[in-house]
């Protein structure tokens, strides 16, 4: 009796002894298979993502410095547009500064220079009315010149040019326009004006210099006045008196 169940005892313990050596299958293998899928298709997506952010950031820098470059040629441009405007503006200015000196001849600096003339200007009087007016009387010269005088300084302004008084030295005596020089109606006249008819009147004057035998039309004061002729040192009569002093003489030579 005792035999039979050690005997089935051992039957049983032998099959449990087997079923426990049996490997363990199905559902924890399947779990950590499931779980490295997961896994390995985290890592692609990652790897996907990263790739994107990378596209991204590269995209957004070449937007940035394609923004930066289009903003700079802009500004490149508006200064090569200001540069050529200055540079036409600064080629105007200079074209109108040549003009201004060729219509305003200055004194020359040798005063006894032989070219002391002004250059030919274009008369615009010649066509006036003012031709067919009569210069023979000395009263109808001064009121002649005072109206034709009048007329263009009212005219003119400011903006009278040289070449506007071009009539007077071969129309007026040179004591006809010193008497002016001394009126009232010459004191109304605008300071461009003034100018230039004395600088008629000097050039009559400096022309009588320039002949072999001078003879002065004016007393010496009008000479001196108009820095055509140094005025005396004290102490010396006349200019044949300054010959000793060597210096001052020499310089009187440049005069006469």
């Amino acid at each position: 009796m005792s035999t039979k169940v050690n005997n089935a005892t051992l039957q049983n313990n032998s099959d449990n002894k087997n079923e426990s050596s049996t490997p363990i299958g199905g559902p924890l293998n399947k779990l950590i298979g499931k779980q490295a899928a997961q896994f390995e298709e985290f890592g692609k997506r990652l790897q996907e993502s990263h790739k994107e952010y990378e596209s991204e950031l590269k995209n957004f820098d070449d937007e940035n410095y394609r923004k930066k470059i289009d903003t700079q040629a802009n500004l490149i441009n508006s200064l090569r547009a200001r540069i050529e405007e200055l540079e036409n503006d600064t080629l105007e200015k200079d074209q109108h500064i040549k003009k201004l000196r060729q219509e305003i001849v200055d004194f020359p600096l040798s005063n006894n220079s032989k070219d002391s003339f002004l250059k030919d200007y274009e008369d615009m009087m010649e066509h006036s009315n003012w031709n067919n007016l009569s210069l023979n009387s000395s009263n109808n010269n001064n009121a002649t010149l005072n109206s034709r005088v009048q007329e263009i300084d009212t005219l003119y302004g400011r903006s009278v040019k040289l070449r506007q008084y071009k009539f007077l030295k071969s129309s007026y005596s040179i004591n006809e326009l010193i008497e002016y020089t001394k009126t009232d109606n010459f004191n109304s006249l605008n300071k461009k004006s003034k100018r230039y008819i004395n600088f008629h009147v000097k050039n009559m004057l400096l022309q009588e210099f320039q002949k072999p035998i001078v003879i002065l039309s004016q007393d010496l004061d009008e000479y001196i006045k108009r820095d055509i002729l140094p005025r005396l040192p004290d102490g010396h009569g006349d200019y044949m008196m300054c010959e000793d002093d060597s210096d001052w003489f020499d310089t009187l030579k440049l005069f006469i």
